[in-house]
């Protein structure tokens, strides 16, 4: 792995930093290569990946929010839904697989007004030199993959409710109205938001007979 080396390098530089990788043996390689290479990094890089107890992944999501991590490997776990501030760089590992992703990767550094945001993409064989060319011109002139929007995902409609329902409640009909306004909700009908709403008074059809599933309670024309 000859590439450890120059990373290790761009790491020692930056405050921060996220190394992606695709798959989670890629990212086992990395932090034990990075490791070898610099030994006094030992409890200052992590290891991040879906196969992980949740508590050590909390516990490294909290390292790098507090600034105590210099760099974490990862794979797409650090994709989406983890909070935490900008770090001072980001590498991706191999392939982009997609420039959508390359651009989400790459936001994750330079997270702030007036900050650009920047990626080192490492190729790890000659093919992906080209893969690497393309996203980059891809990038440049915005040629990003179509992404087909969710229509009345009824599974999100429900955990709204759910939520709302603790913040201090809802009135059916105005509940409607309101999530009609989002575009993915705009044709649901009420036959579809009734569904919603008896599955999660008392679990629908199939589960009414699980009180666990009895969510939400109504009072006074309330939820």
């Amino acid at each position: 792995m000859r590439q450890v080396g120059p990373v290790a390098e761009e790491i020692e530089h930056a405050q921060s930093s996220l190394i992606f990788t695709n798959t989670r043996s890629q990212a086992e390689i990395w932090y034990r290569a990075l490791l070898e290479r610099r030994p006094e990094w030992a409890g200052l890089i992590a290891l991040h990946h879906g196969s992980l107890d949740k508590e050590v992944r909390d516990w490294v999501e909290l390292g790098l929010k507090n600034g105590q991590l210099k760099a974490v490997v990862c794979t797409s776990s650090f994709d989406l839904g983890v909070d935490f501030l900008p770090v001072g760089r980001v590498f991706q590992i191999g392939s982009p697989k997609g420039i959508a992703r390359l651009m989400q990767r790459a936001g994750r550094s330079g997270h702030a007004p007036g900050r650009v945001s920047r990626v080192t993409i490492v190729p790890t064989h000659a093919l992906e030199l080209v893969e690497t060319a393309a996203a980059r011109w891809a990038i440049g002139e915005r040629r990003i993959e179509w992404r087909d929007m969710p229509l009345k995902p009824l599974d999100v409609l429900v955990q709204h409710l759910v939520t709302v329902a603790i913040g201090g409640g809802f009135a059916p009909g105005d509940m409607l109205a309101e999530v009609r306004t989002a575009y993915a909700y705009r044709d649901l009908t009420q036959a579809e938001f009734d569904w919603a709403l008896a599955f999660v008074e008392r679990g629908g059809t199939s589960l009414a007979a699980y009180p666990d599933y009895h969510r939400v309670i109504a009072g006074d024309g309330r939820r």
